[in-house]
C-alpha cells in the first residue's frame, strides 16, 4: 500500500529514458534533412546554370531564384529550425521541373546553331530569334518568382497557423500584447 502513491520515480525513468532517444533520432533527422536540402537546392542550382550556357546574357536573370533560395536554406540550417525544412524542398523540386521542362521547349523551339531557316520563316513577322529567346527567359522567370511568391504565401499562412495555435493554448490573461 505504501508504494501506490508514489509511482512518480518509474515514470520518471521511462521518461527520461526516451527522452534520450528522441534526442538523437531529432538530430539524426534533422542532419537528414539538412543534406536533403543541399542536394535539393544544388541540383537546382545546376539546373538553372544550363541556361546560362545557352543563352548567356538574359539568362542570368534565371539564377535569382536558386540562389534566394539557397541563402534561405542555408539560413534556416543554421537557425536550426527543422518545421522550416518544406517550403524550400517544394520550390526545389518544383523549380527543378521548371528547369528542365524550359530546357526541352527551349531546345525544341530553338536551335543551338545560329542561323535556322525554319524559325527565320515561321516567325520573321512577328518576333526575331533574340525578341523570341528575350520572352521565353521572362515567362520562365516569371513562373520561377510565382512559385517562389506562393512558398512565401504558404510559409506565412504556417506562421500564423502555429501563432494561432500558440494563443489557444496560452490560458487567457497571461498571453503577452
Amino acid at each position: 500500500m505504501i508504494f501506490l502513491n508514489q509511482q512518480r520515480a518509474v515514470d520518471e525513468n521511462v521518461n527520461y529514458k526516451r527522452n534520450s532517444f528522441t534526442g538523437t533520432a531529432k538530430r539524426k533527422s534533422r542532419l537528414e534533412s539538412n543534406k536533403m536540402i543541399m542536394i535539393l537546392m544544388l541540383f537546382y542550382l545546376l539546373a538553372s546554370a544550363f541556361p546560362v550556357i545557352l543563352f548567356y546574357p538574359l539568362s542570368l536573370t534565371t539564377l535569382i531564384a536558386p540562389c534566394v533560395m539557397l541563402s534561405y536554406a542555408i539560413c534556416i540550417m543554421n537557425a536550426d529550425v527543422n518545421h522550416d525544412v518544406w517550403p524550400c524542398c517544394v520550390v526545389g523540386i518544383i523549380g527543378i521541373l521548371i528547369k528542365l521542362g524550359g530546357l526541352i521547349v527551349y531546345l525544341s523551339i530553338f536551335s543551338l546553331k545560329q542561323t535556322d531557316e525554319k524559325f527565320t520563316v515561321r516567325y520573321k513577322s512577328h518576333l526575331d530569334e533574340t525578341a523570341a529567346k528575350r520572352l521565353f527567359f521572362f515567362i520562365l522567370l516569371a513562373l520561377e518568382m510565382g512559385i517562389l511568391f506562393l512558398a512565401c504565401c504558404f510559409k506565412w499562412h504556417l506562421v500564423a497557423y502555429e501563432n494561432n495555435k500558440q494563443k489557444k493554448r496560452t490560458p487567457k490573461g497571461t498571453e503577452l500584447i
